[in-house]
């Protein structure tokens, strides 16, 4: 029984510190040192966007911008276009323009 509650509560720091780490890494800016355009064509799936992006270098982590997207409600509704991202962008503005189109 003790072995259960060990485990359970490995877990949920886990999940805990998951969730933490995915909140800093969205808000803190961006690795990108110049400003890019990129082209988002009409039906490009999320995962590919957020590939996109990370070899652009607007953001560190595509698995992370993924769920992020998902959390947030938005990854049904990022929108196709061209997109000026200025130097150091969150993650999260990132999204955010993305969603706004």
């Amino acid at each position: 029984v003790l072995w259960v509650v060990l485990l359970v509560l490995m877990a949920g720091a886990t999940v805990f510190a998951g969730w933490q780490w995915l909140g800093y890494d969205s808000t803190r800016p961006g690795p990108l040192k110049e400003p890019v355009e990129l082209v988002i064509t009409p039906g490009t799936p999320l995962k590919s966007m957020a590939e996109h992006l990370h070899e652009a270098g607007v953001i560190r982590h595509p698995l992370a911008f993924q769920i992020m997207a998902v959390l947030q409600g938005k990854s049904g509704h990022l929108q196709a276009g061209e997109y000026a991202f200025p130097p150091e962008i969150p993650a999260v503005e990132a999204l955010i323009m993305l969603a706004d189109g």
